[in-house]
């Protein structure tokens, strides 16, 4: 190739190269703008599961009851030194989360900044808990899916998914909120590690102060089923 030829092929390429850097230049800034709309999208999405309670003032008086003889039923069987087995529906527990203030005006803590909380129980021993935050001036629907691990000596709560709407968010955060959570519990640093908390399998029952174990832990869609046992 004579040098006029490779002249001419270098002059053809410039305009090429213009026409995609003048591309690029364009389509970058829509490419991010489309990524950040997406996002935002995602974030702001309310899941269609995402279904919280408000209080049922035409149940109330029942869940009250329900409720009472739960604590009873209990209290009866661990005071007697005997097992007892706890059987809920996820709709009588939201009932409950939604009629929290109603139904123990005095001990349930504040759970601000989040609100309209909501519990899912689904198979293979998982919870799906969920709740609004408000951010930015936009109600964002904040989920995590756990897994329940019932062992001889300690009750294990893995953490398999976090999300802000429908968009995956950095489990870390979540580690950050079990860790406070093991620090107000008198938990040790080790407690939290790995995307799981690791509790105790010991617990005492308030009412007769009564320590007990869990030896049976089994969700399914929809059902939960705890058993307990005096120590």
């Amino acid at each position: 190739m004579t040098p006029s030829e490779e002249t001419a092929l270098r002059n053809a390429a410039r305009p090429r190269r213009r026409r995609r850097l003048r591309l690029i230049l364009i389509l970058l800034p829509l490419v991010l703008f489309a990524a950040v709309l997406y996002m935002g999208a995602a974030i702001t999405c309310r899941p269609a599961w995402y279904q919280p309670l408000s209080i049922d003032y035409q149940r109330l008086e029942d869940d009250k009851r329900a409720q009472h003889r739960l604590e009873n039923t209990i209290s009866a069987a661990l005071n007697d030194r005997r097992p007892v087995v706890i059987e809920l529906d996820e709709a009588q527990v939201n009932r409950w989360i939604a009629a929290r203030d109603e139904l123990w005006p005095t001990e349930v803590p504040s759970i601000e900044p989040f609100s309209h909380p909501q519990v899912v129980l689904e198979s293979r021993n998982r919870i799906r808990l969920a709740a609004q935050v408000e951010h930015a001036g936009t109600q964002v629907v904040l989920s995590a899916m756990f897994h329940v691990d019932l062992q001889p000596d300690a009750v294990v709560v893995t953490w398999d998914s976090v999300q802000a709407g429908t968009l995956p968010t950095p489990r870390v955060l979540l580690e950050k909120a079990a860790r406070k959570v093991a620090g107000y519990a008198d938990l040790p640093d080790q407690a939290v590690a790995d995307g799981r908390i690791t509790l105790p399998n010991e617990w005492l029952w308030p009412n007769g102060k009564r320590p007990f174990r869990i030896t049976g832990f089994t969700i399914t869609s929809g059902k939960l089923r705890v058993q307990l046992e005096p120590l």
